[in-house]
C-alpha cells in the first residue's frame, strides 16, 4: 500500500460484521485491543467499525438482522482513531446514523489519514492509546480490554498553544447500558479528572502540557470490571 497502485484498505481481520453470527462467548473486545499491534503492522484494515447499538459483553447475543456491538458507544468512536482504515466506512443502517446525529457528526470529523502519530502506551491484549494529527487538530483514542484502568496522557505533543478540546466518554450508566455517553467541550486545561473510558479504561487522567508526568505515573491499575468502551478526544488550536 506504499506503492503505486496505492491499496487504501484491506480485510483480513475478524471485523465487526462477524457479530452477525459469532457465537455468544466470542471476546471481539479483546481482539480489538490485539489485532492492532498485529495485524495492522501490515497495512489498513476494513474493520467495519461505527455501530450505534451497543451491548456490553456480557449481553451480547448475535442477531442476523439487527445486529449489535460488543463494548460501548464510545469504544466504536475511538476506533476511528486508533485503526488505521483511509477509506473507512459507516456500518450501521442509515436510520440510526440519523437518531445519533451527535455521534455522527462526531465521527464525519475524523479523518481518515494522518500527518503524524504518536503511541501514548498499551500492551498486547490489554490495552492501547494513540494520538494522531491531522493539520493543526489532535485526535487521542484510547481502548481497553476487560480490565479497568487510569491511564495518564501527557499532552507535550501539543507543542506551544491554546487548545481546547471535545470530549466523547462512557456515561455513568454505560455499564449497564452500553449506548450511555456524555460529550462535553472545554479548553485543554480544565479537562476533567476522569476521562470514562470504560473498559476501555475504568478511568483515563490528561493533564495539560505543562503538568510534569513521571513514567512510573503513567499506568495506575484500578478494579478491573466488565465494561468496554473509550474515551475520545479531539484537540483543536483556540485560534481555529
Amino acid at each position: 500500500n506504499r506503492t503505486y497502485p496505492n491499496v487504501l484498505n484491506y480485510e483480513g481481520v475478524h471485523g465487526q460484521e462477524q457479530m452477525k453470527w459469532s457465537k455468544v462467548g466470542t471476546d471481539q473486545i479483546t481482539y480489538d485491543v490485539t489485532f492492532p499491534y498485529i495485524r495492522m503492522a501490515c497495512g489498513p484494515v476494513d474493520y467495519t467499525q461505527g455501530a450505534m447499538r451497543n451491548y456490553n459483553y456480557t449481553w451480547y447475543k448475535p442477531c442476523y438482522v439487527d445486529p449489535v456491538s460488543q463494548g460501548t458507544r464510545c469504544h466504536q468512536l475511538g476506533m476511528y482513531v486508533i485503526f488505521e482504515s483511509p477509506f473507512n466506512m459507516l456500518c450501521d443502517s442509515p436510520q440510526h446514523y440519523e437518531q445519533e446525529q451527535e455521534c455522527t457528526e462526531f465521527i464525519a470529523k475524523i479523518p481518515t489519514v494522518w500527518e503524524e502519530t504518536v503511541a501514548i502506551d498499551g500492551k498486547v491484549g490489554e490495552y492501547i492509546v494513540m494520538a494522531r494529527r491531522h493539520g493543526d487538530k489532535w485526535y487521542v483514542g484510547g481502548l481497553t480490554g476487560h480490565a479497568a484502568r487510569t491511564i495518564t496522557v501527557n499532552l507535550d505533543f501539543l507543542g506551544e498553544g491554546e487548545w481546547k478540546v471535545e470530549l466523547f466518554k462512557d456515561g455513568i450508566n454505560a455499564t449497564r447500558h452500553a449506548e450511555d455517553y456524555v460529550r462535553t467541550e472545554s479548553p485543554a486545561d480544565f479537562l476533567p479528572a476522569e476521562l470514562q473510558l470504560r473498559a476501555v479504561f475504568q478511568q483515563a487522567d490528561v493533564f495539560p502540557k505543562s503538568t510534569s508526568i513521571s513514567q512510573d505515573s503513567a499506568l495506575l491499575p484500578m478494579t478491573a470490571q466488565r465494561k468496554s468502551g473509550c474515551s475520545t478526544l479531539r484537540l483543536i488550536p483556540t485560534h481555529s
